[in-house]
């Protein structure tokens, strides 16, 4: 039996001709806040966007937006639905100049399983002046995470470091197989095994 493992969901940056996405607008043309995506809570009121291509030409099955984002292709799209299920929530999205559709990805599962005494953590403290943010985790290196408490989960965020999308060896296998333009894998820790 092979172990489980989990990966970082990352841009592959190294892409030729490869484009790069800006700002997020509602159809009206409001700014819409990238971020709502990265926090792992649905969003509401939202049922149309459009994005701008801000450089690069050639399109790619997922990618980023500003601030991380997720954008997907039809094809990437139907196979999260099929390996993810309810953990996700899609908006279409027109991408300018392009006729093919795509969808911002809202994944919604978080997961408390980061290894704390296995993760580097650095920590917002009183002397950064944001108290509302003391104690909450600042930046991480070398993330580990606890299997045992991701187990069943397949696209999901880390609880405390929601910017960071995670990603269950299917989730990876299936969009290696698929050959999904503008995705890397990048291993994580796992509690208790060695990298």
């Amino acid at each position: 039996m092979t172990e489980k493992a989990y990966y970082m969901v990352d841009d592959d940056l190294n892409v030729p001709r490869r484009w790069f996405l800006g700002n997020l607008r509602d159809r009206q043309g409001v700014e819409v806040d990238p971020g709502l995506f990265t926090i792992g809570r649905s969003v509401e009121n939202l049922d149309e966007c459009i994005i701008d291509v801000r450089d690069g030409k050639k399109a790619l099955g997922f990618t980023f937006s500003d601030f991380d984002a997720p954008v997907v292709d039809a094809t990437v799209l139907a196979l999260l639905k099929e390996l993810c299920g309810r953990s996700i929530q899609t908006i279409p999205v027109a991408v300018s100049g392009h006729r093919d559709r795509y969808w911002m990805l809202n994944v919604t599962t978080v997961v408390d399983c980061i290894d704390e005494s296995a993760t580097e953590i650095e920590r917002w403290t009183a002397d950064d002046e944001e108290p509302e943010r003391v104690g909450q985790i600042r930046g991480l290196a070398n993330l580990t995470i606890d299997p045992a408490r991701a187990a069943g989960a397949e696209l999901f965020r880390p609880k405390g470091w929601e910017i960071q999308l995670l990603a269950s060896s299917r989730v990876h296998d299936a969009m290696t197989r698929a050959k999904v333009a503008g995705v890397q894998f990048v291993p994580v820790g796992l509690a208790g095994l060695s990298r």
